[in-house]
């Protein structure tokens, strides 16, 4: 078989090709904020899986993905506290102790 016979590298740069069009394709023709965050994530593993592929020959463009891995985590939590303080008008975690089921206080005081 002609697959069988090609390097690690080829067969990592094709799948990495295909995941990251496939990315594309769900930030592109989607509606929905989530299936567009989504396809960002697959576009990025489709970054990662390059860059693994191709890790010996390139290591700056490695780094690079990494830090703009880091950004989008950085991105991601400020985009979930925001909704969180914009819906409950706080995010202190203190707050939650309330939330105790009521059996658990029954516990608790005996």
């Amino acid at each position: 078989l002609a697959f069988a016979l090609c390097s690690r590298s080829a067969m990592l740069t094709v799948l990495s090709l295909i995941t990251m069009f496939t990315g594309l394709w769900l930030i592109i023709f989607r509606r929905k904020a989530i299936t567009q965050v989504i396809g960002f994530l697959i576009f990025e593993n489709g970054i990662a899986i390059f860059s693994s592929g191709m890790a010996v020959h390139y290591g700056l463009v490695i780094e690079l993905g990494i830090l703009l891995d880091v950004f989008v985590l950085v991105f991601i939590m400020g985009i979930a506290a925001f909704q969180i303080n914009r819906e409950f008008e706080h995010i202190d975690i203190d707050r939650l102790h309330q939330l105790i089921e009521p059996e658990a206080q029954n516990e608790e005081t005996k």
